[in-house]
């Protein structure tokens, strides 16, 4: 299973991508990139169940981007309704990594 995100504090040098579910598109995400022959592939180290957020009411997934990432792209977020990733309940537009350190990445699921 994946480390939860810790607070960005603990990691001044990333930047970190976050994703914004409404209260009832609880999922379970896997982050993808696309590769030059616009293939999508998972990123195996940036997937989990996102996490109820109290303060604004919605659910989100978050990640650390390192120095090394910055301004890599296209991902995008994929959501499944279990681990096994059986039957997809959206996708994202597709998105870039942040390019500086503290800068969030933030994505939602569309309507």
């Amino acid at each position: 299973a994946a480390e939860p995100t810790p607070d960005p504090a603990e990691k001044p040098e990333c930047g970190k991508i976050m994703l914004h579910l409404s209260p009832d598109e609880r999922s379970w995400t896997v982050v993808q990139w696309q590769d030059k022959f616009g293939r999508w592939h998972d990123v195996h180290s940036w997937r989990g169940d996102a996490t109820w957020d109290e303060q604004n009411q919605e659910w989100t997934v978050e990640w650390w981007v390192d120095r090394e990432n910055f301004s890599e792209g296209p991902f995008r977020w994929v959501g499944y309704t279990d681990q096994n990733q059986n039957r997809r309940q959206f996708t994202t537009a597709a998105f870039t990594l942040p390019d500086q350190a503290g800068q969030i990445t933030h994505v939602h699921v569309p309507d």
